[in-house]
Protein backbone atom coordinates (compact mmCIF):
# COMPACT_ATOMS: atom_id res chain seq x y z
CA UNK A 1 0.00 0.00 0.00
CA UNK A 2 1.56 3.02 -0.84
CA UNK A 3 2.41 5.68 1.96
CA UNK A 4 3.56 7.95 0.23
CA UNK A 5 1.50 11.10 -1.46
CA UNK A 6 3.25 10.68 -5.08
CA UNK A 7 1.52 7.52 -5.30
CA UNK A 8 -1.76 8.23 -4.00
CA UNK A 9 -1.80 12.03 -6.50
CA UNK A 10 -2.16 10.29 -9.64
CA UNK A 11 -4.68 7.59 -8.39
CA UNK A 12 -7.12 10.80 -7.42
CA UNK A 13 -6.32 12.53 -10.40
CA UNK A 14 -7.23 10.19 -12.86
CA UNK A 15 -10.14 8.66 -10.70
CA UNK A 16 -12.61 11.31 -9.42
CA UNK A 17 -13.31 14.43 -11.74
CA UNK A 18 -13.40 17.82 -9.59
CA UNK A 19 -17.03 17.43 -8.32
CA UNK A 20 -16.48 13.50 -7.23
CA UNK A 21 -13.57 14.38 -5.25
CA UNK A 22 -15.96 17.73 -3.52
CA UNK A 23 -18.27 14.58 -2.63
CA UNK A 24 -15.33 12.47 -1.36
CA UNK A 25 -13.89 15.28 1.06
CA UNK A 26 -17.45 16.28 2.09
CA UNK A 27 -18.37 12.10 2.75
CA UNK A 28 -15.05 11.02 4.48
CA UNK A 29 -13.23 14.12 5.47
CA UNK A 30 -14.97 16.92 5.89
CA UNK A 31 -12.67 19.21 7.54
CA UNK A 32 -10.72 19.22 4.53
CA UNK A 33 -13.92 20.33 2.16
CA UNK A 34 -14.67 22.68 4.60
CA UNK A 35 -11.35 24.40 3.61
CA UNK A 36 -11.96 24.02 -0.35
CA UNK A 37 -12.63 27.67 -1.52
CA UNK A 38 -14.60 28.95 -4.17
CA UNK A 39 -12.68 28.64 -7.73
CA UNK A 40 -9.85 26.47 -6.27
CA UNK A 41 -8.31 24.31 -9.13
CA UNK A 42 -8.72 19.93 -8.57
CA UNK A 43 -5.54 19.75 -7.60
CA UNK A 44 -5.21 22.10 -5.09
CA UNK A 45 -8.22 20.29 -3.62
CA UNK A 46 -5.98 16.99 -3.92
CA UNK A 47 -2.96 18.39 -2.33
CA UNK A 48 -5.33 20.02 0.62
CA UNK A 49 -6.73 16.43 1.02
CA UNK A 50 -3.19 14.63 0.79
CA UNK A 51 -1.39 17.19 2.94
CA UNK A 52 -4.50 16.71 5.68
CA UNK A 53 -4.15 13.08 5.83
CA UNK A 54 -0.08 13.42 5.87
CA UNK A 55 -0.01 15.59 8.59
CA UNK A 56 -2.63 13.48 10.64
CA UNK A 57 -1.25 9.62 9.73
CA UNK A 58 -4.65 9.12 8.31
CA UNK A 59 -3.27 7.97 4.70
CA UNK A 60 -4.76 4.38 5.90
CA UNK A 61 -8.17 5.75 6.71
CA UNK A 62 -7.56 7.82 3.17
CA UNK A 63 -6.80 4.52 1.18
CA UNK A 64 -9.72 2.55 2.95
CA UNK A 65 -12.09 5.53 2.10
CA UNK A 66 -11.15 5.34 -1.22
CA UNK A 67 -11.54 1.81 -1.48
CA UNK A 68 -14.74 1.61 0.08
CA UNK A 69 -15.98 4.08 -2.21
CA UNK A 70 -14.89 2.58 -5.50
CA UNK A 71 -13.42 -0.97 -4.63
CA UNK A 72 -13.29 -2.04 -8.01
CA UNK A 73 -11.12 0.88 -9.43
CA UNK A 74 -8.77 1.44 -6.42
CA UNK A 75 -7.84 -2.46 -6.64
CA UNK A 76 -6.60 -2.10 -10.07
CA UNK A 77 -4.20 0.06 -8.95
CA UNK A 78 -0.56 -1.66 -9.25
CA UNK A 79 -0.20 -0.77 -5.61
CA UNK A 80 -3.55 -2.06 -4.24
CA UNK A 81 -2.75 -5.05 -1.43
CA UNK A 82 -5.23 -6.19 1.49
CA UNK A 83 -5.03 -6.27 4.52
CA UNK A 84 -3.58 -2.71 5.50
CA UNK A 85 -1.69 -3.39 8.41
CA UNK A 86 -1.91 -0.72 11.05
CA UNK A 87 -5.16 0.21 11.58
CA UNK A 88 -6.39 0.69 15.50
CA UNK A 89 -10.22 0.17 15.85
CA UNK A 90 -11.95 2.18 15.47
CA UNK A 91 -10.62 4.96 13.47
CA UNK A 92 -12.77 7.97 12.79
CA UNK A 93 -13.27 8.65 8.89
CA UNK A 94 -15.27 12.00 7.90
CA UNK A 95 -18.50 12.97 10.02
CA UNK A 96 -20.40 9.59 11.78
CA UNK A 97 -18.24 6.61 10.36
CA UNK A 98 -16.15 4.65 11.61
CA UNK A 99 -13.02 2.42 10.18
CA UNK A 100 -13.34 -0.68 11.85
CA UNK A 101 -10.76 -4.37 11.60
CA UNK A 102 -12.88 -7.58 10.43
CA UNK A 103 -10.97 -9.99 10.30
CA UNK A 104 -8.19 -9.70 7.27
CA UNK A 105 -9.85 -6.25 6.41
CA UNK A 106 -11.05 -3.22 7.02
CA UNK A 107 -14.97 -1.70 6.89
CA UNK A 108 -16.62 1.65 6.83
CA UNK A 109 -19.31 1.15 9.41
CA UNK A 110 -21.77 3.48 10.36
CA UNK A 111 -20.89 5.21 14.04
CA UNK A 112 -24.25 3.69 15.21
CA UNK A 113 -23.74 0.43 13.93
CA UNK A 114 -20.46 0.43 16.08
CA UNK A 115 -22.18 1.36 19.43
CA UNK A 116 -24.51 -1.75 18.41
CA UNK A 117 -21.28 -3.94 18.22
CA UNK A 118 -21.84 -4.66 14.16
CA UNK A 119 -18.71 -4.03 12.86
CA UNK A 120 -18.87 -6.92 10.00
CA UNK A 121 -19.00 -6.72 6.35
CA UNK A 122 -22.73 -7.14 6.47
CA UNK A 123 -23.30 -3.47 8.11
CA UNK A 124 -20.64 -1.96 5.92
CA UNK A 125 -21.76 1.52 4.68
CA UNK A 126 -20.44 3.74 1.92
CA UNK A 127 -20.60 7.67 2.64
Amino acid sequence: MPTNTADIRPYLTSAYSDEELNTLCFDFFRDVYDNFAVGMTKMAKIQLLLDYCQRRDLIPNLLAALEQNRPGQFRKRAWFASPRKGLKTPLQIGSGFLLCQVSSSSRLVSQSAWMQGRCNPDQAVAG
